[in-house]
């Protein structure tokens, strides 16, 4: 059934399965009241009407709404575009069903792409440099910029595994072995340690008591060294290479050992071997410096 109040006026086709309101130049389909130039409705929303500034299409249900795009098997892609007068292609939407790839962006020099939240509020983007800046639109220093992330009160980024996993930054020169994973700051939730990798291998550890390990992964003191050492001054060098320890170097160069105790104790270097050694004891009782040869019990 079509009715017609003439050429100038409203058609409607099968009681407004189809309706053209001439009067208004809409079109609506499944209803005789169109809000935009084409409204495609398939049951009430509710008490709402399109926004002015996107009603030149409009799709109404009242429960799962949506518009497919279908495109042949092969290399074709799904698209949707963004443009205007002097760009028909500022952004786009696409899906390229050969490589199951989406792309979503601007399609313009210079552009960068926007994200909001709570009601319009900008929380991130990408830059046109390709930065992701978090918080913020303004970029990192130079050389450490490609991630920003920045709010007006204390800030930082969770790294959260699982309880047996470890948590890690990694920093790569390449795309392959070791080179993907050539240093690395790392904790350990099995054993609660946090480690340093330098050259793709631990070299220090932070130990789940607080130890401190260098060259060794069970420190047994609040700082345990091993690995190559050199003793070094104006006038001769001497070097080895075994259960090495601490190079201290410099014009005027010191290791401070403290004993923040006022009674009666004492501060010292130990120099052993398995069984036996030498102490360097500074007596807090007599101030004296003792040099002690010991062996063990």
């Amino acid at each position: 059934q079509i009715t017609t109040g003439g050429v100038d006026d409203n058609i409607n086709i099968d009681s407004n399965t189809l309706k053209v309101d001439g009067t208004n130049n809409r079109v609506g389909i499944g209803t005789a009241t169109p809000d935009g130039r084409l409204h495609v409705h398939s049951a009430s929303a509710g008490s709402v009407t399109a926004n002015a500034g996107a009603d030149d299409l409009i799709v109404e249900n009242n429960g799962d709404t949506g518009i497919s795009i279908l495109a042949a098997d092969g290399n074709n892609t799904s698209a949707i575009f963004f443009g205007n007068a002097t760009d028909a292609v500022g952004a786009a939407v696409r899906w390229n069903h050969n490589s199951n790839e989406m792309q979503i962006g601007p399609d313009k020099s210079g552009a960068h792409l926007r994200f909001n939240s709570d009601d319009g509020t900008e929380r991130m983007r990408i830059d046109s440099s390709g930065r992701l800046l978090l918080g913020t639109t303004t970029e990192g220093k130079s050389g450490a910029d490609e991630f920003t992330v920045a709010t007006s009160s204390n800030t930082g980024i969770t790294i959260r595994s699982g309880t047996s996993s470890t948590g890690d930054i990694m920093f790569s020169d390449g795309t392959s072995g070791d080179d993907e994973f050539r240093g690395i700051v790392r904790y350990d939730h099995s054993n609660n340690s946090m480690q340093l990798w330098r050259n793709a291998s631990e070299r220090m550890r932070i130990d789940s008591s607080g130890n401190v390990g260098i060259g060794v992964t069970a420190p047994d003191a609040k700082l345990e060294v091993k690995g190559y050492n050199t003793f070094e001054d104006s006038s001769f060098e001497y070097t080895y290479t075994q259960d090495a320890g601490i190079k201290v170097k410099g014009v005027e160069s010191a290791i401070d050992i403290v004993s923040t105790d006022s009674g009666n104790h004492a501060s010292s270097i130990i120099l052993r071997g398995a069984n036996k050694g030498f102490g360097l004891v500074n007596d807090s009782t007599d101030n004296i410096l003792h040099l002690c040869y010991f062996t063990a019990r």
